[in-house]
């Protein structure tokens, strides 16, 4: 964070923030899909986003993808 409280990532740091970014789009996009008010899927997906594995989201966003055609 510099002098103006703007915060620089790392590259590492970026790449961190995008994949959990990522995650949390998707499963505020799935819960409000399935019904789950907007404010609740937005809090739930807070929480989702940190703890699943790389495997089972990457296997959550084929059945989803896999959905849509």
């Amino acid at each position: 964070m510099d002098e103006d409280y703007f915060l620089h990532l790392t590259d590492v740091g970026r790449e961190v923030a995008e994949k959990i970014y990522e995650r949390h789009c998707f499963f505020t996009e799935q819960l409000i899909a399935a019904g789950v008010d907007p404010e609740t899927a937005e809090a739930d997906a807070c929480r989702i986003e940190h703890i699943i594995s790389d495997e089972s989201f990457s296997r959550l966003k084929e059945a989803a993808a896999q959905e849509q055609e």
